[in-house]
């Protein structure tokens, strides 16, 4: 198995890009867009995610029990008496995958809120000399990084044989449900004309 330290993604480094990126982003759009609430809205929505998917991961991780796949070699696993030397706590905690969960929470709900800003009922278009260029598809597509990022460290977790397929699988719908419940609480759909607007605060 690989040490956390050695992982792709290390725990200290998922816990800066979850918490710094969204931080970053609302940082630069409250000035940027100057929308009555928006900051309000954006945070509530952002630890109501993170706070519902917290306590989903951890109470399915404590009732399953779910073995991770190098179960066998941290225990220091004796064959001829079939038993353990040690059993780690965190080694039966492989289902659903924390990593996934936190990710697709904290940055699906943070490209969200990239994708309503960009307001794709309004397309918008750039001046480029003598011509117009539509650039709503480009937004779109720029907006879906830190979701691409969220991947990216889910996919990781497979890699580093930290989790089985289902466990990030799961993990990753979960982060997904409660950021899309939050940001849709606070927010209109993303394809509304209104989208830039917070529906509350």
């Amino acid at each position: 198995f690989v040490e956390s330290e050695d992982q792709l993604c290390p725990t200290p480094l998922l816990f800066a890009i979850v918490i710094l990126l969204p931080a970053m982003v609302i940082t630069v759009g409250l000035p940027l867009f100057q929308v009555p609430g928006d900051g309000v809205a954006f945070i509530h929505g952002y630890l109501l995610t993170m706070a519902c998917m917290e306590v989903t991961v951890s109470m399915i991780k404590n009732y399953c029990g779910y073995l991770r796949p190098y179960f066998y070699d941290e225990c220091d696993f004796d064959a001829s008496t079939g038993e353990c030397a040690e059993i780690p706590d965190d080694s039966r905690r492989s289902f659903p995958s924390g990593h996934s969960s936190y990710s697709f929470a904290a940055l699906l709900f943070t490209s969200y809120y990239l994708m309503g800003k960009a307001n794709v009922a309004r397309p918008m278009f750039l001046p480029l000399g003598p011509f117009k260029v539509e650039a709503t598809n480009m937004l779109l597509l720029l907006s879906l990084l830190p979701a691409a990022l969220a991947t990216w460290i889910a996919a990781s977790r497979v890699v580093d044989n930290d989790h089985h397929p289902a466990d990030i699988v799961t993990g990753s719908l979960i982060g997904a449900t409660w950021a899309s419940l939050w940001y849709a609480r606070y927010y209109p759909s993303i394809f509304a004309e209104n989208s830039p607007n917070p529906v509350t605060a």
